[in-house]
């Protein structure tokens, strides 16, 4: 590559990273999962339990922990806990995503559709906001898009040797999530050789490439395993299988297949609408099935080809997510450089399209000069945003204040908490807290046998209850136990929003 590819890659850097870092501290946590992933890395310096530690009062932790173990490093360095540090691997992977894009399809599709790709990815607000928390959504895709671009690159070589780094990404992919970022990395791969008719031997290089990323994580699993036992695999298989069939003991973001459709067309603001309005410009009969018959056809004539693989990661990928009812927008992450760039030639095709038909003011709109200004429009649009109207909005939410009363006024108690939903907790505030809420009833969560296991109820202490979850306790607990208001928020607080009330109690005694 020349020096003016690596001067652009550098400027696409600093750009990604000043769109990002500044503003990661800005906001406090208000939803459950951002400080439910950092409670787990806070619990890991606490207890030097760095494989299965227990949070929240003796939960395990939902995912594998390469993120944890990235954000525990980065509290071990510094001496602190908070929100910057807790999001700073996300922010880091989203560069480093945008980076690898950009110097990716510089390389097989040309310089200017590389930075278009790499400037349409790092300006589609889905994959901004997934930079911008303490998630594991952002570090997956890194790894898992990284993989495919791994195994591209050896497809360029005549698939001649191994693709030795796309195992080691699918390896820390999968101790980010699961086994996931082996599964999509893999079935795209053997489509496209298949769709290319390649050697079988080649596609015996990629099967034996999915097993040997699996050694890696397999170590961490039996660790895992030696300490949690049947609950850890009974996780293992609900959230890896269970959430894939649909066979969970709960509940969890089950929506229709036209929801992924939506949330691509929501995640890819603002450029969705520059898509939709281009449409209404093109002329008649530009797309058929014709056409599309002789584009393929040409597609596979090349070998091997940037947009056929691009599109097939794109749809693959889609449709994957599209059979498990648990949907959600960060599952499709990995979707979005492929779309990127297909949205970068797609512009291009617009642009010569319009020149056939002297579409000159058009043309000259989707000028570089043109383009550079709204794609810096973008980035200071995200970057006011995130420094100041997000913080602003969400300042009523913040858990904080409540974390330091119940600091000052119950210095020495033990705090527990009661929810009527038994996979809730407190979470922002038992982060500010560094997790010192326990759970009024301790809950094994025996997923095996679809049932809950209950501890013994403690004989005293504070209670914290939402006021929503009051009747819930009473019905439960409340016959067995002196209970005295000792103070209540003036406001609905937390993840629950609703007025939370402290009880000092004691256990009756049962003579």
């Amino acid at each position: 590559m020349n020096r003016r590819i690596y001067k652009t890659g550098l400027a696409v850097a600093l750009i990604a990273a000043l769109s990002m870092l500044p503003f990661l501290g800005m906001t406090e946590f208000h939803t459950k999962g951002e400080p439910r992933e950092a409670i787990v890395a806070m619990t890991m310096l606490q207890d030097g339990n760095w494989i299965l530690p227990m949070n929240n009062g003796g939960e395990m932790a939902y995912k594998p922990p390469l993120l944890h173990w990235c954000i525990a490093l980065l509290y071990f360095i510094t001496g602190h806990t908070n929100e910057y540090l807790s999001r700073l691997p996300s922010a880091l992977a989203f560069i480093a995503l945008i980076v690898s894009t950009f110097f990716f399809f510089t390389r097989h599709g040309g310089w200017k559709k590389g930075l278009l790709t790499a400037l349409l990815a790092m300006t589609a607000f889905e994959l901004h906001r997934a930079g911008n928390v303490c998630r594991v959504d952002m570090l997956l895709t890194t790894f898992i898009v990284t993989a495919l671009y791994s195994f591209y690159n050896w497809f360029s070589r005549q698939c001649r040797g191994w693709p030795l780094w796309a195992v080691l990404l699918m390896s820390a992919g999968t101790l980010t999530k699961g086994p996931v970022a082996i599964i999509l990395p893999t079935m795209v791969t053997g489509a496209y050789l298949l769709l290319f008719r390649r050697s079988v031997g080649a596609i015996l290089k990629v099967a034996v490439c999915s097993v040997l990323a699996l050694l890696l994580p397999a170590l961490w699993y039996w660790a895992a395993y030696q300490r949690g036992g049947e609950a850890f695999m009974a996780l293992v298989m609900e959230e890896n299988v269970g959430r894939f069939t649909g066979q969970m003991t709960y509940s969890s973001h089950e929506k229709p297949i036209w929801y992924n459709f939506l949330t691509l067309a929501w995640g890819w603001l603002p450029w969705t609408a520059l898509f939709v309005g281009s449409l209404f410009a093109l002329p008649k009969g530009t797309f058929t099935y014709d056409r599309f018959k002789e584009r393929l056809a040409k597609w596979r004539q090349l070998h091997p080809s940037i947009t056929c693989f691009s599109w097939l990661s794109f749809l693959l990928i889609l449709l994957f997510y599209c059979i498990p009812t648990s949907k959600r927008s960060t599952y499709l992450l990995p979707c979005y450089p492929f779309m990127a760039f297909l949205l970068a030639e797609y512009l291009f095709f617009f642009k010569r399209k319009l020149s056939e038909r002297r579409g000159r003011k058009i043309v000259a709109a989707l000028s570089w000069k043109n383009m550079r200004r709204t794609f810096v429009a973008v980035v200071v649009l995200y970057m006011v945003a995130d420094g100041i109207v997000v913080p602003a909005v969400v300042k009523q939410k913040y858990d904080r204040p409540l974390a330091e009363f119940i600091a000052t006024t119950f210095p020495d108690d033990t705090i527990y908490s009661h929810l009527s939903d038994p996979y809730m907790h407190f979470f922002c505030t038992n982060f500010y807290l560094h997790d010192r809420i326990r759970p009024f009833t301790a809950v094994q969560q025996t997923i095996v046998q679809k049932q809950n296991k209950t501890t013994a109820t403690p004989e005293s202490g504070v209670l914290m209850v939402a006021e929503k979850d009051l009747d819930d306790f009473m019905s439960k607990h409340g016959q067995g136990y002196q209970l005295d208001l000792v103070g209540q928020t003036p406001k609905p607080m937390t993840e629950r929003r609703s007025v939370i009330r402290f009880y000092r109690f004691k256990k009756l005694s049962t003579k």
